[in-house]
């Protein structure tokens, strides 16, 4: 199985797994892919696991003391529709 495809198979996972769950110690999300046979394999399987998370800051953060939640999203356009229609007020 190629990196890549590892890689994407186990954020999709861990992602899945957060939605599910909310915020979670590494060591559990680590459980979660050695049950789902992703992980587990390593010489440092934490290690390995930590470097996955350190490149997806902006889906995965980490809140502390070994625990991640997912990323709160963005609403999209928000800025621009609390603003149109009733800056012209503040003028008047």
């Amino acid at each position: 199985m190629p990196k890549e495809s590892k890689e994407k198979l186990v954020k999709a996972r861990v992602i899945a797994f957060l939605g599910q769950n909310g915020t979670n110690h590494r060591k559990e999300i680590l459980a979660e892919l050695n049950r789902a046979g992703l992980m587990g394999h390593e010489k440092k399987p934490l290690g390995s696991l930590a470097i996955y998370l350190s490149r997806w800051k902006d889906e995965i953060i980490g809140v502390g003391d070994g625990n991640y939640r997912l990323a709160d999203p963005t609403p999209s356009g928000s800025d621009n529709e609390s603003n149109s229609g009733g800056s012209d007020s503040l003028f008047n």
